[in-house]
């Protein structure tokens, strides 16, 4: 896992590489749940569980990147993900958040 600080946000990401042989396989998440990027959704779904019982359930929203890349290109494909995250989490508050 890794966090960010994005415009004063603490956004969480997660990385995930196989490389078991070439080409490596590579995965970037977050999730964002009652507009938090969390770590963990579920614990944030089930903090607010007792209430969404009597409201309607918040979305839950993931973006996701997955690619096939040689050893060579990790370090700078590990770069652009980040940065996709990075801008779809600002493009997300800008359309949902006050």
């Amino acid at each position: 896992m890794r966090t960010l600080e994005i415009d004063g946000d603490r956004v969480d990401l997660r990385m995930l590489v196989a490389r078991d042989n070439e080409p490596i396989r590579m995965a970037a998440y977050m999730t964002i749940c009652n507009h938090r990027a969390t770590a963990s959704p579920f614990r944030e779904q089930l903090r607010t569980a007792l209430a969404e019982l009597f409201s309607s359930p918040s979305p839950l929203t993931m973006y996701f990147v997955f690619g096939e890349i040689s050893y060579r290109d990790l370090d700078a494909a590990d770069a652009r993900a980040e940065a996709w995250l990075e801008s779809e989490w600002r493009q997300y508050r800008a359309a949902c958040l006050p």
